[in-house]
């Protein structure tokens, strides 16, 4: 987000592109990427009549849209003040980490038997892909990487379980996108992820992928308390005080 320009006259246009889709579905999908790339910053308040007036829809879609989005913890009502995305905490994306491990694990460990070698190729075709693809891009190709390893695990909760936490770790993975490496090194532990289970070594592949969800998550959560800690200090020299949400 750049100079004095509003991000709701953005999102409108995207909701425009989006009406063949249901407009509360649209609407979902248009504030929930907004708040997972960052360009609607933690903090932001989401007033009805403007945001109803920009999409040019009645509130009622509007309302269900926030409500759902307050469940998928993007979002969050405190009485008498509205509706505002959800701060970015620290103990939140440990957690976060901490559950993709558990759930990450256990699909890999059932999907490695059912891997098929069109499967594994394209999987390491989409690997290659991350290595070229923009800084925007990384989270969504890297969930395609994921998402394409674990599907024969045939797991359908466990997985839309798992694409919650994706979206939720990409809001701290955008806010870092230039310290974090999420290049060469993170792609090399893919392919000796993909390596293993083309192998068929069903714990070597686990025991990569454990390694690689714990090191993203401490370089993340390292780079997120430095964030806060400059951010406090910011607002204590201004004289700020952060909204409680």
């Amino acid at each position: 987000m750049t100079g004095t320009s509003d991000p709701f006259d953005d999102l409108a246009a995207r909701w425009n592109e989006q009406r063949p889709q249901s407009k509360v579905e649209a609407i979902v999908d248009v504030l929930r990427d907004a708040v997972v790339s960052g360009e609607l910053a933690p903090n932001t308040p989401l007033r009805q009549d403007p945001l109803a007036q920009k999409f040019g829809i009645s509130k009622i879609p509007l309302r269900e849209a926030l409500a759902r989005l307050e469940g998928e913890g993007f979002v969050v009502t405190h009485p008498g003040r509205g509706v505002f995305v959800t701060d970015l905490r620290a103990d939140r994306i440990r957690e976060i980490f901490q559950l993709r491990v558990l759930l990450e694990t256990e699909l890999l460990r059932a999907a490695v038997p059912a891997l098929t070698p069109a499967t594994l190729d394209r999987v390491g075709e989409l690997i290659e892909v991350f290595e070229t693809a923009p800084v925007a891009q990384l989270g969504r190709q890297n969930w395609l990487i994921h998402s394409a390893l674990y599907a024969p695990s045939k797991r359908d909760l466990s997985m839309q379980m798992l694409q919650g936490l994706h979206s939720h770790a990409e809001r701290y993975v955008h806010l870092h996108m230039g310290e974090v490496d999420h290049g060469r090194e993170s792609n090399n532990e893919h392919r000796a992820i993909l390596a293993a289970c083309r192998q068929g070594d069903t714990e070597r592949a686990v025991a990569l992928l454990r390694a690689h969800l714990e090191g993203i998550g401490q370089a993340i959560c390292g780079h997120f308390e430095r964030y806060l800690a400059a951010r406090a200090r910011t607002d204590a020299s201004d004289g700020k005080t952060l909204p409680d949400v």
